[in-house]
């Protein structure tokens, strides 16, 4: 059987091959593929720029959206293997135009349970929004116990943390960081999501992960040093889904902590184009650790050091434009899809952007934002897909929240 990928509005080639500009995937799996039954959705060609914040991107070949983890783990045991991919909120990824080979997987609602133990640690589904996990902490205090937070609705269990803070002016601090975070957190356990000096890592216990890199997919729980956490980004392998994960808090005033997160949200507001169509911080701030490396024409220098939006605009490309996508204004570290741009535009912009910089101050910018379709980066993997006659390799097994 020979597998074929197709593009709307564009060529026609081999898994192999690379579509022509401004083609969106049509899938390189056979039409009549078979899928185990499942309790979940699943959509072929499924449509994916509604689902990130760039509003632009390809297709998904096949998106599953499982309904618990139960459904998640009995789907990949049966399933063809074939890449896979998986999607949080959207809010740091860019999608080629060709779109996503294989399998997409976004967790649903099942996955974004939350609950709070007798000792303030707070146990959080992959799904669940950083902005959401924040909020949970500051209105519950160490007296909610994690089995009548499952026991209860979740109107309830609102309504009554709610009371307990108001009553006792206690609440739970250490989370309040991801007020400012557009993400899930399973992100940011996989990318270690940080703001305000404060990281994922620094409050994390222990994660629970579906590894699928082997030939049955089972559920691992991984402690913060297994987890290997480094600046945006942790030890987890492309075969692994984040299903869940503790964090600690401690107690603290609940009107401190809801004086933080809103000056967090604040400050975002005032200082990010957070109503705009964009994928967050573009490139990671330099570590500085590569001082004396040439890059370009010049030698790294204490410049290493510097906030990446300070050296995007001392090479001169704040409000710079390519095709429909610009570098913001209001932050320039940010890209924004002002017209109807293209993935393509995007990603050919953050370039000149990086290429830029490293001519002028002989820094070489990192990307933050996860791309996937794409062939020319190593944050793709590869994976195998099963054929009647014979197996083929395609890109895969990304992750991207």
């Amino acid at each position: 059987m020979k597998y074929i990928r197709q593009y709307k509005n564009g060529a026609m080639d081999s898994i192999s091959g690379v579509a022509t500009a401004g083609a969106t995937g049509r899938g390189f799996l056979p039409s009549d593929l078979s899928l185990p039954p499942c309790r979940g959705k699943i959509t072929r060609n499924a449509e994916l720029a509604r689902r990130v914040w760039f509003k632009c991107a390809g297709l998904a070949d096949i998106l599953f959206e499982p309904k618990d983890e139960e459904d998640l783990l009995e789907f990949l045991q049966k399933a063809p293997k074939m890449p896979i991919t998986v999607l949080g909120a959207g809010s740091n990824v860019l999608i080629a135009g060709a779109g996503i080979r294989g399998l997409v997987v976004i967790l649903s609602v099942g996955f974004a349970h939350k609950a709070i133990d007798a000792q303030g640690r707070i146990t959080a589904g992959a799904a669940l929004g950083d902005g959401a996990l924040a909020r949970f902490a500051h209105r519950n205090t160490q007296t909610n116990t994690q089995a009548n937070t499952q026991a209860n609705t979740q109107a309830n269990t609102q309504a009554n943390t709610q009371a307990n803070a108001k009553e006792n002016g206690q609440s739970r601090t250490g989370l309040e960081f991801y007020a400012g975070i557009p993400g899930t957190v399973g992100g940011a356990v996989r990318m270690n999501a940080g703001a305000e000096g404060v990281e994922t890592k620094d409050r994390l216990l222990d994660a629970r992960v579906i590894d699928y890199r082997g030939d049955t997919p089972i559920l691992r729980e991984m402690t913060r040093d297994e987890l290997g956490f480094r600046y945006r980004g942790s030890a987890i392998k492309p075969r692994m889904i984040v299903i869940s994960a503790r964090f600690e808090t401690k107690p603290e005033s609940a009107k401190l902590v809801a004086e933080r997160m809103a000056a967090i949200r604040l400050y975002r507001a005032r200082a990010q184009p957070i109503t705009e169509k964009t994928g967050g911080s573009t490139f990671k701030n330099p570590d500085g650790e590569k001082a004396g490396e040439k890059v370009g024409e010049k030698i790294v220098d204490k410049a290493a050091n510097e906030k990446a939006w300070r050296l995007i605009e001392k090479a001169g490309m704040r409000g710079a434009r390519l095709g429909g996508a610009e570098v913001s204004r209001k932050h320039c570290n940010f890209l924004i899809n002002r017209n109807a741009a293209s993935p393509e535009d995007i990603k050919a912009l953050a370039e000149k952007v990086r290429e830029q910089v490293a001519k002028k101050c002989g820094v070489r910018l990192e990307w933050e934002i996860v791309r996937l379709g794409w062939s020319d980066h190593s944050g793709e993997q590869r994976g195998e897909l099963r054929g009647e006659q014979r197996r083929e390799q395609a890109q895969g097994g990304s992750d991207g929240r």
